[in-house]
Parts: C-alpha cells; structure tokens; sequence
C-alpha cells in the first residue's frame, strides 16, 4: 500500500474527523463546488533511509494536509478541524511505524475568503 493510500485511511477512518467533514478528504486537490470544510493532503518529500549496503531499509514521507473552510465557518471550526487531523496522524502509528507532527500555518486568504491551516507531518514507512 502506498503511504498516500495508508494516510487517506487514516484520515477517512477516523469517526472524529468524518463527524466534522463528511468524505471531502482529498489527495492534492478538491473538486470545483465542494461545501467547507474540507481537507486535502499531498506528499512533500520522501527521505530513503538507506545504509551502506544499498537497501533501501524505510521511508520517511513527509506529507502536508490542508483544512479549508470558508468565512462563514470560521476560523474557530478550522482549528477544531485541524485538531482532529492531527489527531487521526498520532492513531495513524501501527499503520506507519512512526508519525511526527511538524510545523502548523494558520491563513486568511482574503480573496478566495478562505480560512486555511497547514498541518506537516512525517510518517516513517517499511520499504
């Protein structure tokens, strides 16, 4: 199973975050119309850990997941959004071997009235 497919079971089986975003949990992006709020996640970088004999031994895969949701949301339920994200990651160990939450980026987009917040992780795979 690829570490994209384990995270979207991770996130998709957590009742937590499903009582708050239904099925709108995405890779890379979300259709055109979906109702807020919503989650998108995407692999940043994947780091071989490799010894000297040339087998790969593990993957560590760093991924962001993105919570979005409108003003009429606000900021508040994006927060309690990404909470349950980073919740459902930490349930995510014994799936991976290892989840390490990394940095959290709250945005306004002003424009696209758009609450968003950024959650990076690392999620240390079996290769």
């Amino acid at each position: 199973m690829s570490a994209e497919a384990t995270l979207n079971t991770a996130l998709t089986g957590y009742a937590p975050l499903t009582a708050l975003v239904g099925t709108r949990i995405f890779r890379v992006h979300y259709p055109e119309g979906t109702a807020y709020p919503l989650c998108v996640f995407q692999r940043i970088e994947t780091e071989r850990v490799q010894p000297v004999t040339g087998a790969v031994m593990a993957r560590s895969v760093r991924f962001q997941v993105v919570v979005y949701g409108d003003e009429s949301d606000g900021a508040r339920a994006v927060t309690t959004v990404a909470e349950a994200v980073e919740d459902a990651l930490v349930s995510a160990i014994g799936s991976f071997i290892d989840v390490t939450l990394g940095n959290e980026i709250a945005i306004w987009e002003r424009d696209a009235k758009l609450y968003s917040q950024v959650i990076e992780c690392e999620c240390l795979e079996v290769a």
